[in-house]
């Protein structure tokens, strides 16, 4: 059975040496974007085209944002553009964007910062172009999908904080002059 609307997790296998047996790496969590399926009584053929779970949210499988109340008081029909607005905090907003998408893992660091002005987006914005302009708001920040399937919203690796390695006492050792 093909069930279309589920995702696909690729392992790749190497047979280990000492233990006689596969081992499984995790490649990554994808969706479907095409597929196609022929039979024939020769040969079982399926063809795949895959992407990465973004592709959910980034408007290449939709993704957009939906209407929210409605634009004034005469047309209750037309719907509004999502508001963010300024003073609210920036983990908060993205985890509000995380449950309106419908993920249900996610990783979210604290920026400890708020949102400086009022973000709109009109309504058929996706919810990548959303975490996309408020990730902008301030330097190092980056959001992604794992390996697994967790939305990861975390600030870029820089070092800055990583423990000193080689110090003088070990180079005192390696440099004559």
């Amino acid at each position: 059975k093909i069930w279309l609307d589920k995702r696909i997790r690729v392992y790749y296998g190497i047979k280990s040496l000492r233990k006689q047996e596969i081992v499984w790496y995790l490649i990554g969590t994808f969706v479907y974007v095409s597929m196609k399926y022929s039979y024939s009584a020769t040969s079982n053929t399926l063809s795949l085209t895959c992407a990465d779970m973004m592709a959910e949210y980034d408007g290449t499988l939709n993704g957009q944002i939906g209407g929210y109340g409605s634009a004034s008081s005469d047309s209750e029909h037309t719907a509004q553009g999502l508001l963010i607005p300024a003073g609210q905090d920036i983990r908060q907003s993205i985890i509000a964007l995380i449950k309106d998408a419908r993920i249900g893992n996610y990783i979210v660091e604290d920026i400890g910062k708020e949102i400086p002005y009022d973000l709109k987006f009109e309504t058929g914005v996706t919810y990548c172009d959303a975490w996309k302009k408020i990730c902008e708001l301030y330097d190092s920040w980056e959001f992604f999908f794992d390996s697994d399937g967790t939305f990861v919203w975390r600030q870029i690796p820089n070092c800055q904080s990583d423990d000193i390695i080689m110090d003088d006492s070990i180079l005192k050792g390696l440099v004559i002059d």
